[in-house]
């Protein structure tokens, strides 16, 4: 939820490989004096949280079956930024998951994103399966990685993504 690095600057860009001592030390700086000032005060950001501790403290496990937490905050090409990306491993599936801070602000239209909450989760979609030639490999080894780190069942260690299959979508909201 915070990038590292100073507000306005380009702290987070490495231009060499390792980054220099000096370099680490200033983004580092920079991501403490952010999350100094940083102000959770979005219904929607602190459910995100609830969802991912949660996630993160059970093998990567989603409500709603074999879903699977993936990423957070995912930035897109066109440059949306989806809330959360899971995967469903045995439907070989990513499940794009759009959060709001309730049923109404769920079912509001919002012309800016292209309808209400569904329609904006399956906008992220339709995109996300639009590069699925970059995207899914890394997505796969990604949930594999993450799957081993965290314990999660085998299904999620070994998943394969189908790329015929476009992103699931679900909308929720706290209650």
């Amino acid at each position: 939820m915070i990038g590292v690095g100073g507000r306005g600057t380009r702290q987070h860009v490495l231009t060499r490989l390792p980054p220099g001592e000096a370099q680490v030390l200033r983004a580092w700086q920079g991501y403490q004096q952010k999350l100094a000032s940083l102000r959770r005060g979005s219904e929607e950001e602190r459910f995100a949280l609830r969802i991912v501790a949660r996630a993160l403290e059970d093998g990567l496990r989603l409500p709603g079956g074999d879903l699977f937490f993936l990423h957070q905050e995912w930035r897109l090409p066109q440059g949306g930024r989806l809330d959360l990306l899971a995967v469903r491993p045995s439907a070989q599936r990513l499940v794009v998951i759009e959060l709001k801070g309730s049923q109404n602000e769920a079912r509001r239209h919002d012309h800016a994103k292209g309808g209400d909450a569904w329609d904006q989760a399956r906008g992220y979609a339709a995109e996300i399966h639009r590069h699925r030639g970059e995207l899914y490999p890394f997505f796969q080894r990604l949930a594999r990685v993450m799957g081993r780190h965290h314990n999660a069942p085998r299904l999620m260690r070994e998943v394969v993504l189908a790329p015929e299959q476009p992103p699931e979508v679900c909308v929720l909201w706290p209650d």
